[in-house]
């Protein structure tokens, strides 16, 4: 997105009725507020990931989303 932002100025129209710099602007103003909620969103989300994990004595900084739900998995299949 910081690409994009900075591209922006630079794009000046090359012929009339060049829409680009237009469009780009506005695919920025949509997307670069998409983009922020995503990253909110993932934080979030490693957040509650760490605490699941701590949760169920494992190490967050070592545990990886497929490991440790391979790992529940496994376990509810042989407690079933």
């Amino acid at each position: 997105m910081s690409l994009i932002k900075k591209e922006l100025p630079l794009q000046a129209p090359n012929t009339a009725g060049d829409q680009f710099q237009k469009k780009l602007q506005a695919f920025y103003d949509k997307s670069s507020a998409d983009f922020e909620a995503l990253l909110t969103l993932q934080t979030e989300m490693a957040r509650l990931f760490g605490s699941i994990v701590e949760f169920f004595a494992e190490d967050p900084k070592k545990a990886t989303p497929d490991e440790f739900f391979v790992n529940f998995s496994t376990f509810l299949t042989k407690l079933a």
